[in-house]
């Protein structure tokens, strides 16, 4: 069989999602990461896709890094001067190394104890994934398209779920260098290419992720916060009468 005849298989792939990897993005940024990743996951669930989650775990005194390692060297060994109770940035049984959002059932965890996830490339290869959607801190992002480009995989980065402390590295990333290995597009582009439309999406998902869509539209993160020309929700309803409102409709919703 060759590449032209090999079933679709579409991944949801969320990387490094975990607080010790974005605690230093701004609360205005986790809130709109976490934001725009609720109606990603609902519709990669939605439609069956595989949901993964890759991350990097040590264990217990950085076993198995060398004190040396460029990255990581640094934690091993001052973890030896100070033990697990001072020094555990990713480690295993604390919380800064656990998934920021619910885990479920069907989706998989991806652990790595290097810098490069090639644990991630490998259950790519098992599962026959031909498609990939990739979010979650920067780096990760870049690293995981870099190798699902290499297992021949059309890989897309949801423009808005992408978080890194630094706004001008994250223009940078998502402008210049992402768009080598991938497509950056939005969530909406990604939700409406997958389902057939923005509408045919909606009538099928929760209120959060509806909610969700609101925020990102109108770029209102904060309940509270006054809504301003820029911001504005406009509804439309269709009568089912003959004529062309109904596609004017359909194409008005992104």
């Amino acid at each position: 069989m060759n590449n032209s005849e090999k079933s679709e298989r579409h991944a949801l792939i969320i990387c490094d999602l975990q607080q010790d990897a974005i605690g230093t993005l701004s609360h205005e940024d986790r809130t709109a990461l976490f934001t725009a990743l609720i109606p990603l996951l609902d519709m990669a669930r939605m439609l069956k896709w595989l949901v993964v989650f890759s991350g990097i775990q040590f264990q217990s005194g950085y076993e198995s890094v060398n004190p040396d390692h460029k990255l990581f060297g640094a934690l091993a060994r001052l973890n030896s001067k100070m033990g697990d109770g001072a020094v555990h940035w990713f480690m295993a049984g604390w919380p800064g190394s656990k998934i920021c959002v619910d885990v479920e059932e069907s989706d998989r965890v991806v652990w790595r104890r290097q810098h490069v996830p090639h644990e991630l490339a490998e259950i790519i290869k098992v599962e026959g994934v031909t498609h990939a959607v990739v979010a979650g801190s920067s780096c990760a992002v870049q690293l995981a398209t870099q190798l699902l480009i290499d297992e021949n995989v059309k890989v897309s980065v949801a423009r808005e779920c992408v978080g890194d402390a630094d706004a001008l590295r994250l223009e940078a990333l998502l402008c210049h260098l992402l768009p080598t290995y991938s497509n950056v597009v939005t969530v909406a582009e990604i939700i409406s290419d997958s389902c057939g439309s923005m509408s045919q999406f909606l009538e099928r998902a929760g209120h959060e992720s509806r909610d969700a869509l609101v925020k990102l539209v109108t770029g209102v993160q904060n309940e509270s916060a006054p809504s301003t020309d820029e911001s504005i929700v406009l509804h439309c309803s269709d009568c089912r009468r003959r004529g062309h409102g109904s596609r004017f409709i359909q194409v008005s919703l992104f």
